[in-house]
């Protein structure tokens, strides 16, 4: 069946089985489904039906179950038209269920007419206090307006959703709750915010025996992974579900994953893979009629051709790609359609026509904050600006382009500390846990212990003593584990030098002792030249090992306190102690020189990597590290427009 694409796996009765009216979970409760039935019957003159809403209640369950599948839009029309003849007259609570089935399924392709639809039955369920109904259509409220490119107003209304299904004290409805706040942090590049919203929504699924559900999590846990990179972890879940849903024909979840795996190949550099997968997903949307997911898979495929420089089948694909959002009043892909039309048209050389793209492209992307496509709109457009001789504007779209993914680098950063802080929490949780515990069996065991013999008396002494063992053993190994988080924390996982947090925190302490002992201390920056290209050429496996072979190049030619660590993609700060401009010069020509060195025959041929550098000394006015790193960062760009592999000084 063709869905909204916040329909998957979408609480909104047809998806993942939340329990409908009159379960336990449910909203609201029989007896207020017979009380409002009862009264409206008696008001209108009518006899009370026996077995009233029975029908209804049973049929609505059955449709609301986990495992229960729809067809197309015409099976899910003969189902509303079933549930409505069903429908007790003047029942005020089913009516209001029902709206949120009609919510789900009588919109399908027009977002727009559903988002209306689910505002208009929201104030009527708020004004009837009937939180589960009003939680369930925030829920589809959001959806919509994810659909319409809303993020923000997405969040607000899933937020809105939770605290109604708490209100109801339905703790599933909470559940799906926050498992689709998740998914709004993880489309904005909040990947350990995400994580933990999945994990959480999966717990609670689990506590309330709903099991099929908390499975269903693992899809979206594998998305969180593969926006953080972590791709290999990511592969094994797709893998997981893929085997499932073939075995099963469930051509929805399959969709999704057959999407998630060719992003998957695609971030790898594994294009003839990213491409197959989506052809795949274009496939079975067809087959289910559903034309926003039609419209993505030939967007993702546009993407490839992109990448692969077939740009005339690009541009026929995100046009047939544009109709089908428009089809559906899908905008949230508004952008990046934009942004592939950019570079498309750049790559048949229109570049007049592709500055127009870029431009309806950058501003869809800025309000949308995907810094990720800004980066490589950034990228695309300094480019097309070369093309066309202005250099001005390529220059600034190439600081843009470093600025964006050195934002890009924080920020990643900045999750996998956040993901690193929720483990150490909950490891340290857990440990409190086992010592509570064990203390409590230890008091028990010496209560019992008094009224006992001596003989076991010594005995509940020697299960003490094992007891304390153990605690001991349990609180070295949080120990050790916290000690190998800290040193996680502070390194680069790629290169093994310091992080951008390490390298920072080590050149602010000689800010410091430079303005207390009047010494000075030098900065050197480094960018890996045409890094980009090397990883279109070679592949991301073989950036990854530059990056690596750079790294270490480097923290091997330079002396014992000097300190090298990893800011951005392919930019690293390096911090000269005691060191004045004149010698940081010697030493960036150095490490330079042994970069343009390296023998790299055995990645693969004709790999010839090489750095730029930007120094600068620290003077009594830079007060502030990043007054200091300024100056660096002009002094690389320099020689960066100057021809790269290349030593420029910020006096």
């Amino acid at each position: 069946m063709t869905r909204q694409p916040f329909l998957v796996p979408l609480l909104l009765l047809t998806a993942l089985g939340v329990a409908p009216c009159c379960a336990a979970t449910a909203s609201p409760a029989p007896a207020v489904i017979a009380a409002e039935t009862e009264a409206s019957a008696a008001s209108d003159g009518q006899p009370l039906p026996s077995d009233s809403g029975a029908q209804f209640d049973a049929r609505f369950k059955e449709i609301d179950s986990s495992s229960f599948e729809i067809d197309d839009a015409e099976h899910a029309q003969r189902l509303l038209e079933e549930l409505r003849s069903l429908l007790p007259p003047g029942d005020a609570a089913r009516e209001r269920l029902y709206s949120t089935m009609q919510c789900a399924l009588s919109f399908d392709n027009d977002n727009a007419g559903g988002l209306a639809f689910a505002e208009e039955k929201l104030q009527l369920a708020l004004a009837a206090e009937d939180h589960a109904v009003a939680s369930r259509l925030y829920y589809c409220k959001g959806g919509y307006q994810s659909a319409l490119g809303a993020s923000d107003d997405e969040l607000v209304s899933y937020e809105a959703g939770i605290a109604e299904a708490l209100k109801a004290g339905d703790s599933v409805l909470a559940a799906f709750g926050v498992a689709f706040r998740g998914a709004v942090h993880s489309i904005r590049g909040e990947q350990a915010r995400a994580l933990i919203d999945f994990l959480d929504a999966q717990e609670r699924f689990r506590q309330a025996g709903e099991d099929i559900d908390a499975e269903g999590m693992l899809f979206d846990i594998a998305v969180a992974y593969r926006r953080m990179e972590l791709f290999d972890k990511a592969e094994q879940y797709l893998t997981e579900i893929e085997a499932k849903a073939r075995a099963e024909d469930d051509k929805s979840t399959l969709v999704g994953v057959l999407f998630q795996l060719g992003f998957l190949h695609e971030e790898r550099g594994e294009l003839e893979l990213a491409e197959a997968s989506f052809k795949q997903a274009l496939e079975l949307s067809r087959q289910q009629d559903d034309r926003g997911s039609i419209g993505s898979a030939r967007l993702a495929l546009a993407g490839v051709y992109v990448q692969t420089d077939r740009h005339s089948s690009a541009l026929g694909a995100l046009r047939r790609a544009g109709a089908d959002f428009a089809a559906t009043s899908n905008q949230s892909n508004d952008g990046l359609l934009a942004l592939y039309t950019g570079q498309a048209r750049a790559g048949l050389g229109q570049h007049r026509e592709a500055l127009q793209a870029f431009a309806e492209a950058e501003a869809a992307l800025k309000a949308e904050g995907n810094l990720r496509y800004q980066a490589l709109l950034y990228h695309a457009r300094s480019h097309s600006h070369e093309a066309m001789k202005d250099h001005a504007a390529a220059n600034a779209d190439l600081k843009q382009y470093i600025s964006v993914r050195q934002q890009l680098g924080e920020n990643m950063r900045t999750e996998q500390t956040l993901l690193l802080q929720h483990q150490f929490d909950t490891a340290r949780r857990d440990l409190e846990n086992q010592r509570l515990t064990a203390e409590k069996a230890l008091r028990e065991q010496e209560v019992a212990a008094l009224v006992k013999t001596r003989r076991w008396q010594w005995a509940a002494i020697v299960m003490g003593a094992v007891l304390m063992v153990v605690l001991s053993v349990l609180a070295v190994r949080q120990v050790l584990r916290l000690r190998r988080l800290q040193v996680l924390a502070l390194t680069d996982s790629l290169t093994g030098v310091g992080n951008r947090r390490r390298i920072e925190r080590y050149a602010n302490e000689q800010i410091s002792e430079s303005l207390a002992q009047k010494r000075t201390f030098t900065v050197l920056t480094v960018d890996v030249d045409y890094f980009k290209r090397i990883n279109d050429t070679y592949g991301h496996g073989a950036g990854d090992q530059v990056l690596v072979r750079v790294a270490q190049t480097c923290e091997a030619a330079l002396r014992e306190f000097d300190q090298i660590g990893r800011t951005g993609g392919e930019e690293f700060l390096i911090v000269l102690p005691r060191t004045q401009l004149a010698q940081a010069v010697q030493v960036a020509e150095r490490l330079r020189s042994n970069v343009a060195k390296l023998d790299l025959e055995d990645l693969t041929p004709g790999l010839k990597p090489s750095i730029s550098i930007g120094v600068a000394e620290f003077k009594s006015e830079d007060r502030e590290l990043k007054e200091l790193m300024r100056r660096a960062d002009n002094a690389l760009y320099r020689a960066k427009a100057n021809g790269r592999d290349r030593v420029e000084v910020e006096a």
